[in-house]
């Protein structure tokens, strides 16, 4: 970040501190502290994310007791877990409101360096004057953001101390801080990623060491299944923000892999050489270099990497779903109204054929009966009539004739020798399609889960705003968060979308609150939970840390009813020990 960007995000901040937020700049606030109770159930649900790899920052904390610093930890809603300082220094930390249990968000302390960084996903120095708060204005706070294998913030890493004016001790606060946050992710996106191929990438440029985060994982095939933006880094500007997930390694970084000579390690380091990841060519023309078995590029299809990145199916049902089209075996998509049949169907269409083109659709829904049979009956006079790539809508709301002619067409041109690529659409739970027909088609299925039913809406929520906003996408503040998981979301990815668009537009400064949300999403919180629709519990308590407190705010149930659910449907704090009867 250059000086001048650094002075124009401290503005920006001050403005939504004045304007937004109402607080009133330059009083001796005190920062708002939780209860040691609810600092002792963050504490614990922090370090069953972490398993309590951030506890190894003896170095840092020996660094800051060296230099009169304090080196603190907060959580990604930023409440400070923990402080390391001299305990003679303990106290001008603490009267201060650098403490356990203080709340660093904007909204509540003003500008600061933790806030920024957690806003901003970048290392920031806030000094002196430039915090909001008098209170705050003796100290210079370094934050680094420490991301998650998804590379969404998991916590914040701050160097506090006396501002002394010295920007060479802010320049190395933040290399050990990058550092230690960097090694994090790192182990982190190991522990999750374990089963996969992992490589290291460095970049072409020796001015610029590789980091230890970026990191890629492949499967067996050499497509890429998860990728931290340290690694996106190191490609070219333009490929950055792209769908990655599903894509052949060697083809997106324009660079040579043996995966069969890797050994037992599965953790590789690759130095990209001159000419790689840079968008250049590899070298002359010649004989082009082996790909490990069934790796393809995934160019020309953007849809399905979007598809493939945003979390609804596994990579490999639709690497499968693909290999099945190309070889003319039909595939049947299922799912609730509103998610997203319609839209994965036309981009696996799209990577059946070389050049595919548009597929001719059947569309009961914005077609008559009449129109149908015409057209299927037309592609009966032979195998060559019937269409290269065929897309079937709503197949089980057709009547019972249009399907045994439409089975009878297929057949024909299947014993005949021409097999087109086709997806057929139904909705979950749909009765009426014919048993002969659905024999012919079910041989493969993918069933898109209702939004309510994800194990995490956090993947699909980023994907969804990096297609609304592809530039810089904002990012979901704690509340908006919760109230998305208290929501039952009946419209499934169609009502999400909207939503995140409304959000979109009516948030300021990267983050969408509470209030930029739908009336009808945002009213969830506090609001009496309607009977027949109970929110997620388990995704709520997941957001809200458990902490039971404002989980009761999220869905609207007291406390009582609360704890009663949660007997109820045996949900357990993460790491926890449960302490069943003995009968």
């Amino acid at each position: 970040m250059t000086e001048a960007e650094h002075r124009q995000a401290i503005a920006a901040s001050w403005e939504r501190c004045a304007h937004r937020h109402n607080l009133v700049a330059g009083l001796a606030r005190p920062i708002l502290r939780l209860r040691s109770e609810e600092i002792a159930h963050r504490r614990e649900a922090f370090n069953d994310m972490t398993s309590g790899e951030l506890q190894g920052l003896s170095q840092l904390a020996a660094l800051a007791s060296e230099t009169a610093s304090a080196l603190v930890v907060t959580d990604r809603d930023q409440i400070l877990l923990d402080i390391y300082c001299r305990d003679a220094d303990r106290d001008a930390f603490e009267s201060r409101g650098v403490a356990p249990g203080s709340n660093w968000d904007e909204r509540i302390a003003g500008t600061n360096g933790v806030s920024m960084a957690s806003l901003g996903r970048r290392a920031v120095t806030v000094r002196g004057r430039e915090h909001f708060y008098q209170t705050l204005r003796p100290f210079a706070c370094t934050a680094v953001p420490v991301f998650d294998a998804e590379d969404a913030v998991l916590a914040i890493l701050n160097f506090t101390t006396i501002d002394r004016g010295n920007t060479a001790d802010f320049a190395f606060a933040r290399h050990v801080l990058n550092a230690a946050a960097d090694r994090v992710q790192a182990w982190l996106f190991l522990r999750r990623f374990g089963a996969a191929v992992t490589l290291r990438v460095s970049p072409p440029s020796d001015a610029w060491p590789g980091r230890s985060n970026a990191l890629v994982a492949l499967d067996d095939d050499g497509r890429i299944v998860a990728i931290t933006a340290a690694a996106r880094a190191v490609l070219p500007a333009p490929e950055r923000e792209a769908p990655l997930c599903g894509r052949s390694f060697e083809e997106t970084f324009r660079t040579r892999l043996e995966l069969a000579d890797r050994g037992p390690d599965r953790l590789l380091s690759l130095s990209l050489g001159p000419g790689t990841a840079a968008g250049v060519p590899l070298g002359p023309a010649g004989p082009p270099p082996a790909r490990p078995r069934g790796a393809e590029a995934l160019t020309g299809a953007p849809a399905f990497l979007a598809l493939a990145e945003s979390g609804l199916l596994p990579p490999a049902r639709l690497h499968q779903a693909r290999r099945l089209l190309r070889a003319g075996t039909p595939v049947m998509i299922r799912g609730p109204v509103g998610a997203g049949k319609s839209h994965a169907a036309r981009a696996l269409l799209a990577e059946a054929r070389p050049e595919p083109g548009p597929p001719a659709l059947l569309d009961i829904r914005s077609e008559t009966e009449t129109a149908i049979a015409d057209r299927i009956g037309s592609w009966s006079g032979g195998a060559a009539a019937l269409p290269d790539l065929l897309l079937v809508e709503s197949l089980a709301d057709w009547p019972v004739r249009l399907q045994s002619a439409l089975l009878g067409c297929l057949e024909r041109a299947g014993a005949a020798g021409h097999r087109p690529a086709l997806v057929a659409t139904c909705t979950s739970g749909d009765t009426g399609l014919l048993p002969e027909l659905g024999h012919f088609l079910g041989g493969f299925v993918l069933d898109l889960p209702p939004v309510w039913r994800l194990d995490s809406r956090e993947r699909l929520i980023r994907h969804l705003l990096r297609t609304l906003v592809p530039g810089a996408p904002p990012v979901l503040g704690a509340e908006a968060m919760a109230a998305i998981a208290a929501h039952d979301w009946p419209g499934n990815i169609r009502e999400l979308r909207s939503a995140l668009d409304v959000a979109c537009a009516c948030c300021d400064g990267g983050m969408i609150a509470l209030a930029d949300l739908p009336e009808h999403v945002a009213g969830r919180i506090g609001a009496p939970v309607e009977t027949g629709t109970p929110p997620d519990l388990a995704e709520v308590l997941r957001l809200c840390d458990w902490n039971v407190t404002r989980a009761a705010k999220v869905t609207g149930l007291s406390r009582a009813t609360l704890n009663r659910r949660i007997r109820e449907q045996d949900l357990h704090r993460p790491g926890k020990t449960v302490r069943r009867p003995v009968h």
